[in-house]
């Protein structure tokens, strides 16, 4: 259409039959350079819209990988409070059945690490609401129990002392043909103990400055059974019903 228009501006009516040499040249030449303009403004078109696609599609890209970050970091919310309520489950009841602790502590380390996986924000601080409730009840396990329980024998064997229970933990019963384990496995004692903690970097939204890393003393000071079974653990074998000093 653009050509068609200046033709008829250009050419007179009765064609070019009226035109001299020169003038068909001239008209010629102009063509010539319209053609080469209007391909040049075509090409570029053609590169504005590919540049202007690329962009679009990096920004759709963009929004892709946060939608996907998004939902993957709400897997691992969900997740990790799966984990840690199951973990919950197992131990809520006070037994100290050396198998269960175990798999508690497993699941708890496969909660830690879904948690800290959380990316989002939001969803960090409803992981934190929950934790928090979960922390006062892994606490609630450790708390007050005397040493005697963590070394997975009978309440009724308490009273007999601590290096006597230490020893029965090991004796087997009319049912074993070796000697037993009875006591609670230490790294399952710890990842409950962990999972009673409050992080080292901590935000407690009622104070600004909270105290350093605590050590294992501090961690059980308000679990004296436990840490007294740390301790003893510590300090001897439990064999076939009798204790022998570790250091011997």
């Amino acid at each position: 259409m653009v050509y068609a228009g200046f033709a008829l501006w250009v050419i007179p009516a009765d064609g070019f039959s009226k035109l001299g040499l020169g003038e068909r040249g001239q008209i010629g030449d102009t063509f010539g350079a319209l053609n080469a303009l209007f391909s040049s403004l075509g090409f570029a078109g053609i590169l504005l819209t590919l540049y202007l696609q690329k962009k679009d599609m990096a920004i759709q890209a963009t929004k892709d990988d946060e939608e996907v970050a998004e939902r993957r970091s709400l897997f691992n919310l969900e997740a990790s409070i799966q984990a840690y309520s199951q973990a919950l489950g197992l131990l809520r009841d006070g037994n100290n059945h050396r198998a269960t602790w175990i798999r508690a502590a497993r699941i708890l380390k496969h909660g830690k690490v879904l948690a800290d996986a959380v990316t989002v924000d939001a969803h960090k601080r409803a992981l934190e609401l929950r934790l928090l409730d979960y922390r006062s009840e892994f606490r609630d396990i450790l708390e007050h129990k005397p040493a005697e329980f963590f070394y997975g024998v009978d309440p009724r064997y308490y009273e007999l002392g601590l290096d006597r229970v230490a020893a029965l933990a090991s004796l087997a019963d009319a049912n074993e043909q070796a000697h037993a384990m009875r006591w609670l496995d230490e790294k399952s004692v710890y990842a409950v103990l962990e999972a009673s903690q409050w992080p080292d970097d901590y935000q407690d939204p009622l104070r600004d400055d909270l105290p350093g890393e605590m050590d294992i003393e501090e961690k059980t000071f308000f679990a004296q059974g436990l840490a007294r079974y740390m301790e003893h653990r510590q300090q001897w074998h439990s064999i076939a019903g009798n204790l022998s000093p570790r250091n011997s």
